[in-house]
């Protein structure tokens, strides 16, 4: 199996600090789907009337979303979470070190971090998959936001490289 880390270890090390180790490197997106921005339901009248009346609403295909694909983001406008999903709209590459967690680019020459937090602003990284979303993660951020990430269609082989290396991290322990 590829191992990312080894294949492009002396670019990632170029980004990191003197003392850091990482202990992951996962291809990862953020797939647009149904989005918890602290919504309301819709009150009598305007959208209500029209999911009555069979016409579109953003409120009704947000819970078909998430019912078939989860919710991928959970949280409010300008939280943590939503700045790492808008960061990871492009195929990039998610880092767990020892001390944080980046999302770093390939395409850009050099290589160069996208979004990047310290452990103390993660709660928690856990595997999340769905149906056809073996390698999806749900990120909890220390101020109370989640986002999910894709890390494999097929395989889930990443998700656990990437929770086992912030397992690992954040246990200091080495994985």
């Amino acid at each position: 199996m590829l191992n990312r880390l080894q294949i492009h270890g002396d670019q990632v090390a170029a980004l990191l600090r003197p003392d850091e180790v990482p202990y992951a490197l996962q291809a990862a997106t953020h797939v647009p789907g149904a989005e918890d921005l602290g919504q309301q339901p819709p009150a009598l009248g305007g959208e209500l009337l029209d999911i009555a009346l069979g016409w579109h609403s953003e409120y009704l295909q947000g819970l078909t979303d998430g019912l078939v694909g989860g919710t991928n983001l959970i949280g409010w406008l300008g939280c943590e979470a939503q700045i790492l999903a808008r960061a990871a709209a492009g195929h990039d590459d998610l880092v767990v070190t020892d001390q944080r967690l980046l999302l770093i680019t390939f395409t850009a020459d050099p290589p160069r971090i996208l979004w990047e937090r310290e452990h103390r602003g993660i709660t928690l990284i856990r595997r999340a998959p769905r149906f056809a979303q073996a390698g999806r993660i749900q990120v909890v951020m220390a101020d109370g936001s989640a986002v999910a990430l894709m890390l494999g269609v097929f395989s889930a082989a990443g998700a656990r490289r990437v929770v086992d290396g912030f397992a690992a991290a954040s246990h200091g322990t080495s994985s």
